[in-house]
């Protein structure tokens, strides 16, 4: 009966202590809440445009004479965004739009060092439509800087290039003077994707093996025939589908609109078999920082010169289809100048470039200004 009245005597000792400590920081998680949302934007955003169209038709003709207009009749391009973001801009940056909308190109994304000390973050979702072409991107960002070191963390999913991958990174930062930063560290970046490999390639390696096999794993069948009137008794193929019906009237024909379409479904499923890759690389870079009101200098670099395969499967790591060790990078310049005492001319050049694995993210433009005053 003692121990029994000891243990609930240390029980409500524990709870008292709980309760105690809720109400003392209390008020330091509601300050830190409203420290973190300060200044943050909640959005969301649709757009439809016109999409780009040519007065060019395109014809196909049987071998029956028969003409098929094959004109693929474009759709309305969209995209539709939504969010929430707490994103500094450098001095030199101005806002784009009045309100959000998804489209923003903030430099602080992929510097090193954000334009303020404390905690940054971005998630977006955006479901896009150019050219045809349906996808999504995805953008999960969080970072905070401190005085000696830097978090960060990453989840990215660009649709259109076929990238998506997860990133975190822990560096210590170096400080020289108020315009330049050297940060070194670690970095793990896990993705779901084989870089590197291309399945169909090695489907059709072997000597024994023809295009037209994969159209007949695929229960495609092709059907010979001569065409009337030809001196030479040319032969040519129509192709069936699994149905019977007829897709394609001839091997160009069925190349042309059927079996690109068996190679996508082909190197989909390989690939969907494999589980996700890990790797852990050293991680170093700078960033110089300079603004004045008529100069100003943005550069930064981070440098992965060491890259190992932390889990997956080792035959198919992206270091399995590479000659050597590879370095992967991310590298930006902006800068601008204005001339004149009333900065009547102005030029600038602005440039990212990324190579993560096999896949390469850029944009670059230059520009010159003359306001008339």
């Amino acid at each position: 009966m003692k121990i029994l009245k000891s243990v609930k005597f240390v029980e409500m000792i524990r709870l008292i202590f709980i309760v105690i400590m809720l109400s003392v920081t209390k008020n330091a998680n509601a300050q830190f809440l409203k420290n973190l949302f300060k200044y943050s934007t909640v959005y969301t955003s649709g757009n439809i445009s016109m999409p780009l169209q040519s007065d060019n038709k395109e014809f196909f003709v049987t071998q029956e004479g028969e003409v098929r207009d094959i004109t693929i009749e474009p759709k309305y391009d969209y995209r539709y965004s939504i969010g929430i973001r707490k994103i500094a801009r450098f001095d030199y940056e101005n806002r784009a739009n009045r309100y959000y909308d998804g489209s923003e190109q903030n430099v602080s994304l992929t510097s090193n060092i954000g334009a303020v000390k404390g905690w940054e973050y971005l998630f977006q979702n955006d479901w896009i439509k150019n050219r045809g072409d349906e996808y999504k991107n995805q953008r999960y960002f969080v970072r905070y800087l401190g005085k000696r070191f830097i978090v960060k963390a990453e989840q990215r999913n660009e649709g259109a290039i076929n990238l998506k991958y997860t990133a975190a990174d822990v560096r210590f930062r170096f400080p020289i003077g108020s315009k330049v930063n050297i940060s070194a560290g670690a970095v793990y970046r896990n993705s779901e994707k084989v870089f590197g490999y291309n399945p169909i390639e090695e489907y059709l390696e072997p000597d024994t093996v023809n295009w037209w096999d994969l159209a007949n794993d695929y229960g495609y069948k092709d059907h010979g025939y001569y065409i009337i009137g030809d001196p030479e008794k040319s032969i040519d193929w129509y192709w069936t589908d699994t149905t019977g019906v007829r897709v394609a009237d001839s091997d160009l024909d069925f190349r042309k609109h059927v079996y690109k379409r068996l190679v996508n479904r082909y190197n989909r499923e390989k690939l969907s078999k494999f589980k996700s890759f890990g790797y852990v690389s050293a991680i170093v870079g700078y960033d110089v920082y300079h603004y004045s009101d008529k100069f100003y200098l943005h550069n930064w670099i981070s440098v992965m010169p060491i890259n190992k395969l932390l889990h997956g499967d080792e035959d198919f790591s992206y270091v399995s289809f590479v000659e050597d060790k590879w370095i992967d990078y991310q590298v930006g310049l902006l800068t601008g100048i204005y001339i004149g005492k009333k900065k009547q001319f102005g030029f600038y050049i602005e440039a990212e470039y990324s190579k993560l694995w096999d896949k390469k993210i850029y944009n670059a433009q230059v520009g010159v200004n003359y306001n008339f005053k």
